[in-house]
Formats: structure tokens, C-alpha cells, sequence
């Protein structure tokens, strides 16, 4: 007797890690401890231009917008922005809390596809399988290090909270999250379709409730498909051919990292002949839909909310009996799947590392000099192209009215001394920036290499853009240069293309020092060459430069009107005291 008590008592134990909580913390901990390093990170230019206007935007206007049935053409999503509303207020430029943010979405997106999976009829070890493919799949890996995807997560967080409440009959609670997830983002405006699938392929075809659905989703996606065409750039939907052989082949390939995998979910109903199967696969593509046709914004996170459909078929293929074949699937997956991820973070760190260098020396600067509104600069990290300089200039300095201007551009160059200017000099090597107040520089450089950043900067009038090894004039150019005490030399660098010389008789150089004039030079011979002329001793100061070019040049398939193509020129010194 009492050994039958104890075998009852045995067997009746509960398995621990059957028990979904126990499965959600071992799930959470495992996420935390393979993107942990993500706090290390730092934030892009989405970031840095979200954070410049969000916090002060007034809140009410979000809750304004928020119930407005009108669609944004300037992208405006009122759920993930106050998000950056109240981050930003809060936490500000500190990083790390919004990592924490966006991993704890990312947790009770989780446990939400798990309630879904379980309340469609999986069991809990077919519920386990979906929910880790979506858990870890490293197409996501944007989700969980980039807190400007928090539209994607928002959006995946309402349209499953709107399925679970459709699945219960809480057709106005499923209707409101439906309009909170496209609030969040225009992807959502696809539910209405994964409905109707759901309700054609497993419920019980009951169309009625669909119609309020259907009638938001057809209010805002009409009002995108007549807006598009005024919206310029990326966002802008390209209904043909050519923007499908541009997407599937994209996200077809994120599936499982390697090319055209994802068309095996159009397998699947094929090969398996079970419904659950047929809704997840369906659910997947129909919230693919309005990404099909926007060729010019391909990224991979954008599976995010499709992934919840990837995760209903793979453990709807363990429900009907499929549970080996998935069991080696995910044995063989994860690896590469880990594989991919450790390169993803590498590249993050080192990307989002040169932000936070750059940034971080802006930071240092602004203080000092509240008066410099417009920047110039050169190179930049990858994270961080002129707008997002502009964004996060806007944040150290608290406005929005930041200018930021590429060199050789002879609109920021004009500006240099009619306001306060900065330069920044990045270096990708060091990842140092260097910042110089245009304003306070006391002393001009008196030798000119046109390959360095800080050098177009003495430039006057009459010089084209920088085409790396030198910038052509016009026929008449002038820059400034700090003559040394001892310059004995003035040295000009030039290249001299073919088609110049044959173009032209004669080819006459005027070179003039503060309006004396050195002796005139022809230019006969092609190729690279230095020109030089001796000076006499004359007092150190800051010297006007001109060159005078006759007759003008034009080459071909080009419109400007040419000089000279210069390297580099200044003053060389010699032994004269």
C-alpha cells in the first residue's frame, strides 16, 4: 500500500518545466543573456530625430492624432512616438533604459504568441516550438538592439492582443487594439485580412463581426493608396512587377537566412493538410502585404509582425504530428541562427560605438559654444548620416533650427564668415572627432593638400567640390593662406587632363599673391605636376591667393565651366630667417 502510495505520489508531481511561467522566465533570461551586450550600444539617426521633437510635442496632441481617422502622409504613428515622448522625458540621451524597454516588449510579445498559440488549440509542447522560433529568429535582431522599431513591436503587441480579443468575442476591445496597432504602424492595416482567413480556415465564417474591421482598414488604406503618389523617397508604394522581383527575393531570404527559403511556406499547405498550418502560413503573407510593393524600404525586422504567422505554422506541424521532423528543423536552425546573430552584434557594436564617439564629442562641444548653428562636415559614421547629425545636434542643443552642410557644398561654404561656423573632422579610424569653431580659429594654414577636410575651408570664391585627389576652379578662384616669415617658395599642384591641352591652343596660368602678380605659367604638359615660383621676403600674415585660367575649359558631358584641376598649393619654407 504504501509503496503504491508513493509510485501515486510520483507520477502525480508536476513537471516544471511544462508550466508556462517557468517556460516564459527560462525563455526571458536566456533572450536577456544573448543581448545583454545590446546595452553597450547606442542610439541611430531614427533615434536622434525622434528625440528632437517628440518630448516636446504636447501630449494631448498625441491623444489628438491618436483617435483621428485620418491617415498621416508624414508618417506620423502616435503610439511609438510617445514612446519617445516619455523616454525622452524621463531618460533622455541615457541609453540603456530603452534597451530594457524594447526587451521587455519583446518578452510579452512572447508570452502573448504563446496565449495565442494555446488559445488555437496548440498543445503546450507545439505552442513551445513557434514561440522559440519567433523568440530568437535573428531577422528580429533590429527589434531588440534599435529602440526605433519599437512601431513594429507596438504594432505586433496590439494586432495579437486584437486577435486573442476577437478569439473571446470582445469584439470592441479587439476593434480598439486593432486601431491602437495601426496607430503604432500602417502594417497593421492587414488584421482585418488574417481575420477573415482565420475565420474562413478555422472558425465558425462568421463575416458580421469583420465589418467594422474591414471598415477601418479599407478608411485608412484607401486614404494611403490616394495619398502615395505626393509622398516622395522610400515610403512611396510602387504597385508592378519590378518592386516584387525587388521584395519577395528580400524577405524570402530572412526566413531562414539563406536565398528564396522563405517560398517553402508555400509549400506547406501543399505538403501538410492541416488548417492551422494553412492560417499561420496565410497570416504571414497577408501581413506582408503592403510591404510587397515598397521596394525602396527593404529591412529585415519588418518580419516582426509576419513572424507571429511563421510561428502558428511551425507549431501547428508539431500539433498534427510533424514533431520530429520539426525537432531536427530547430536543432539545425538555431546554430546557424546564433552563427548570424554573433555577426549582427559585432557590427551593431562597432556602428552604434562610432555614434556614441560622435556623439559624445558634440555633447562636449555644445555647452561651450551655444551660439554655432550651422555645422560642416565631411565623413561621418554609418549610423549617423547629415540628418541624423542635424537630429542629434537638434537634441544637445535643444532646438530644431540645427543646420548641417557636407563639404564642397558652396552653400555652407558661403556661410563662413557671415555666422558662426563649426567643422567636424571625423576620422573612421581613430573614430575621433575633431571640432574646430570657424569662428575662433586665429591662425589659417599656410599649405593646402585639397584631399584634407580642413583645408576647403580657406577656399574663397570659384572652386567646385571635392573629387577626393583635387577640385577644379573655375576660370578664376581665390583662397587664403597664412604666409610663414620664411616662405621662400609658393608651390602649386595640379593635374593636367589630355583632353585640355588638345582642346585648347594655349593654356595660361595667372597666379597672384595679395594682387602682385607671379609670373605668368602655360601649361603644355599632361598628367600630374608642380608648378613653383620663388618670392621674395615679405612680412608673415594671412595672404590672398588668386588664380586666373585662360581661356576657359569644358569638358565633355559636363556643364561647368573649368580652370584648373588642383591638388594642392601654399608656401614652402626655406632657410631665410
Amino acid at each position: 500500500m504504501a509503496e503504491h502510495l508513493t509510485a501515486v505520489s510520483v507520477t502525480a508531481r508536476p513537471n516544471l518545466l511544462s508550466r508556462p511561467a517557468v517556460l516564459l522566465a527560462i525563455t526571458a533570461l536566456a533572450f536577456a543573456g544573448l543581448n545583454f551586450s545590446a546595452y553597450r550600444g547606442y542610439f541611430m539617426h531614427d533615434d536622434f530625430e525622434f528625440l528632437s521633437w517628440a518630448p516636446k510635442f504636447p501630449a494631448p496632441e498625441y491623444l489628438k492624432t491618436f483617435f483621428e481617422p485620418i491617415f498621416s502622409p508624414h508618417n506620423f504613428r502616435p503610439a511609438g512616438h510617445f514612446y519617445y515622448h516619455v523616454m525622452g522625458r524621463i531618460f533622455w540621451l541615457d541609453f540603456p533604459p530603452y534597451i530594457a524597454s524594447i526587451h521587455l516588449l519583446h518578452i510579452l510579445n512572447i508570452w502573448l504568441v504563446w496565449l495565442l498559440l494555446r488559445k488555437l488549440g496548440l498543445s503546450r509542447y507545439a505552442s513551445a516550438a513557434g514561440v522559440f522560433f519567433f523568440a530568437f529568429h535573428v531577422a528580429l535582431f533590429d527589434a531588440w538592439w534599435k529602440p526605433s522599431y519599437i512601431f513594429d513591436m507596438l504594432a505586433a503587441t496590439f494586432c495579437i492582443l486584437a486577435f486573442l480579443a476577437y478569439l473571446d468575442g470582445r469584439w470592441i476591445l479587439s476593434l480598439l487594439s486593432f486601431w491602437a496597432a495601426y496607430k503604432s504602424k500602417e502594417l497593421a492595416v492587414m488584421l482585418p485580412a488574417v481575420l477573415a482567413s482565420y475565420e474562413l480556415l478555422l472558425g465558425q465564417k462568421r463575416w458580421k463581426p469583420l465589418v467594422p474591421f474591414v471598415a477601418v482598414s479599407l478608411c485608412f488604406g484607401l486614404q494611403a493608396l490616394f495619398m502615395a503618389p505626393q509622398k516622395a523617397g522610400i515610403y512611396a508604394f510602387h504597385f508592378n512587377l519590378g518592386s516584387l522581383g525587388q521584395t519577395l527575393p528580400f524577405y524570402a531570404k530572412q526566413l531562414l537566412l539563406f536565398p528564396f527559403s522563405g517560398f517553402l511556406l508555400l509549400l506547406l499547405p501543399v505538403i501538410v493538410r492541416d488548417r492551422r498550418v494553412w492560417f499561420g502560413v496565410s497570416a504571414a503573407i497577408l501581413y506582408f502585404g503592403p510591404l510587397f510593393f515598397l521596394p525602396g524600404r527593404l529591412v529585415e525586422v519588418y518580419w516582426y509582425l509576419p513572424m507571429t504567422g511563421g510561428a502558428i505554422a511551425l507549431g501547428a506541424l508539431v500539433a498534427c504530428g510533424h514533431t520530429r521532423a520539426v525537432a531536427v528543423f530547430l536543432l539545425l536552425w538555431f546554430p546557424w541562427d546564433l552563427v548570424m546573430f554573433s555577426r549582427l552584434r559585432r557590427k551593431a557594436l562597432a556602428l552604434e560605438g562610432a555614434n556614441r564617439a560622435y556623439v559624445s564629442a558634440l555633447a562636449e562641444f555644445a555647452p561651450s559654444h551655444p551660439a554655432v548653428h550651422t555645422f560642416i562636415y565631411e565623413k561621418s559614421p554609418p549610423g549617423l548620416p547629415g540628418w541624423g547629425i542635424r537630429s542629434a545636434l537638434n537634441c544637445l542643443y535643444d532646438r530644431l533650427d540645427s543646420q548641417v552642410y557636407v563639404a564642397g557644398d558652396s552653400s555652407g561654404r558661403s556661410l563662413l564668415h557671415s555666422k558662426p561656423v563649426a567643422l567636424l573632422d571625423w576620422d573612421p579610424t581613430t573614430r575621433k572627432l575633431t571640432i574646430v569653431d570657424w569662428t575662433q580659429a586665429d591662425q589659417h594654414a599656410s599649405y593646402l593638400d585639397l584631399r584634407r577636410f580642413m583645408s576647403l575651408f580657406q577656399l574663397g570664391d570659384g572652386w567646385y567640390g571635392s573629387e577626393g585627389s583635387h577640385i577644379w576652379t573655375k576660370p578664376d578662384a581665390d583662397a587664403s593662406l597664412w604666409r610663414p616669415p620664411n616662405a621662400e617658395t609658393f608651390e602649386l599642384r595640379i593635374v593636367v587632363p589630355p583632353l585640355e591641352i588638345r582642346t585648347r591652343e594655349k593654356v595660361t596660368l595667372r597666379a597672384a599673391l595679395d594682387g602682385q602678380p607671379l609670373e605668368p605659367r602655360e601649361l603644355t604638359r599632361v598628367g600630374e605636376q608642380a608648378l613653383r615660383w620663388s618670392l621674395l621676403a615679405a612680412p608673415s600674415g594671412l595672404t590672398k591667393v588668386e588664380f586666373h585660367t585662360t581661356p576657359d575649359y569644358r569638358a565633355p558631358d559636363d556643364p561647368r565651366v573649368l580652370g584648373i584641376a588642383v591638388k594642392s598649393f601654399g608656401f614652402l619654407p626655406g632657410t631665410r630667417p
